[in-house]
Formats: structure tokens, sequence, C-alpha cells
């Protein structure tokens, strides 16, 4: 695996990135999210659920790539804070021009990434999914550490204690707020289903579609499709017009993209330059463009 950048996961970032800023966009136009594409793209957050994917095929990716912690550590770093951190000086100068009150504390607790665990307010609304992702990287890299990234017992644990906390949530017994809403949160176990299935794509891509591989793909995919977690949850978010039947299919289909990028690395489709242009620019991106439709809306 001499390529730096795989152009199907390239393909991918940039349809996760279009879902969800037409998803936020679509929301934030008056009228416009009650009609024909506007009712399609209130499920643009499904962009949230293919980023997770492509973290778990990209982290196992990197730390296979360094085979060293620190290395990775530095990468990652790299990677999240400074395009982080020039988004979050962007809003306070748009806040500013706004005239708008601007909370100095609330943005020292989001320059660090530790909003969350602060009990502070994102700065953007789409800065939630980064503590999902800065958990995710901590746990990669201590099973990797420890030498167990490459057993599957570790990943079977996770998905199986996943499955449990989603079949407790899905019955009612999760109070928010409760001890169980943190070790959910803590263990990102509403979402791990999506990072191993990206972890195992991987393996796929760099080992060969084993039964095993296969398995523990099949695994993920049903755990994730079966609760839908934050969403089967809350179903009176779900729009009338698009039922969660329907929202199956589509999380089905984002899955089957999935395999089909990795199964097709170099597929003429997922490596168009316009949506690989859209993948190389995702993260910064993702990270401004709520800011300015709020600023511009």
């Amino acid at each position: 695996m001499k390529k730096n950048r795989i152009a199907s996961f390239d393909g991918l970032r940039g349809i996760a990135v279009l879902c969800v800023v037409f998803h936020h966009c679509f929301a934030m136009l008056p009228g416009l999210d009650s009609h024909y594409p506007g009712q399609l793209f209130k499920y643009g957050w499904l962009g949230v659920d293919l980023f997770f994917i492509i973290s778990g095929f990209v982290i196992s990716f990197t730390l296979y790539k360094y085979n060293d912690v620190k290395k990775f550590a530095i990468a990652r770093f790299a990677r999240l804070y400074p395009a982080y951190w020039a988004a979050i000086i962007f809003s306070a100068f748009l806040v500013f021009i706004a005239g708008d009150h601007l909370n100095l504390v609330e943005y020292a607790a989001n320059f660090l990434m530790f909003q969350d665990l602060l009990h502070f307010q994102n700065v953007s609304g789409v800065f939630w999914t980064l503590s999902f992702e800065l958990t995710f990287y901590v746990f990669a890299a201590c099973i990797f550490y420890f030498g167990q990234f490459s057993k599957h017992k570790i990943f079977v644990a996770w998905l199986v204690f996943s499955f449990a906390w989603d079949m407790i949530y899905f019955l009612g017994y999760v109070p928010p707020h409760s001890m169980m809403t943190k070790i959910g949160y803590l263990f990102i176990l509403a979402y791990t289903p999506l990072f191993i299935f990206g972890i195992y794509l991987h393996r796929a891509f760099s080992q060969g579609w084993s039964k095993s591989i296969v398995y523990m793909l099949l695994f993920s995919a049903l755990i994730f499709t079966a609760f839908l977690p934050g969403v089967i949850g809350n179903i009176n978010q779900i729009n009338p017009l698009l039922n969660v039947s329907i929202y199956r299919s589509f999380v089905i289909l984002l899955f089957l993209l999935c395999a089909y990028a990795t199964y097709f690395p170099d597929n003429t489709y997922l490596s168009s330059k316009f949506l690989t242009f859209c993948g190389k620019i995702s993260y910064s991106w993702y990270l401004t463009h709520l800011m300015i439709a709020g600023f511009t809306f």
C-alpha cells in the first residue's frame, strides 16, 4: 500500500460533505425543506455516518502506515487541529462583524476540542462529531499499541458492547444524562459499528475478502441498520414522507457504496475530478459551511 490517498475514498469524502452541506442549506432556506428535493436532503446527516466509516478505514490505514503510535498521533494532530483552529478563528470573526456576543471562555474550551468534556456548547453545530472522532483515535491507538489491532476479539467485544447498549437504548432504558448515557458517549457505542465497519473495509482492501472479514462487516452493518442510533430512539424526528424503512434502505446503500469503493478503489465514478476535489477539501468545508450558511441566510 504505497499510495497515501485512495481515489475512491476521496470520492466518498466528497459525497459525505455534499450530503451534509445540502442537508444544512435546505434546512435553513424557508419552505425548501418541505418540498422535494429538500425532503431528500433532510437525510443528509447520513454524510456524518459516511465520514465515520471513512475514519475507520483511514485510521487503520494510517496506523499500519506509520507502525508507531507517536508518529500516528503527530500525523492526526497535524490533520485535525490547524484547520479546526482556523475555523474557530473564522467563526469568532463572523460573530464579531455580526455584532453578537463573543463568549471567550466558550471559544477557549472549543479551541482545545474539549468542549463536550467541559460541558460547553460547540462554536459550530457540526463540531459535535469531532469529539467522537478524537475518542475513536485514542481507542484505536491504544488497541494498536497493545498489539491487539490485528485481532478480531477486541472488535467483536466492542461490537457486542455496542449491540447491548443499543438494545437498552432502543427499549427506552437509557434516560438522558444518566450513567448509561455517559458510558455510551465515552465508548462511542452509538457509532461503534460504523468505525469498525471502516476498519474491516481496510482489512478487506489490504488482506482480501476473507470469511472472517466479511462476517465482521455484516455484523457491524446489521447492528447499525437494526437500531439506527439517534433515529429510532427519537422516532418523532423522522419526517413522515421518508419513513424508517426508507431510511434503512439509504443506510444499506451507504454500506454497499463503501464496499464498492473498497473492492474497486480506482473506479471511474467515485474517482471523478469533482468528487475527489470535494473530498480533498471536505474537512475544511465541513468545518466552515454551517458558519457561512448561518451568516448568509
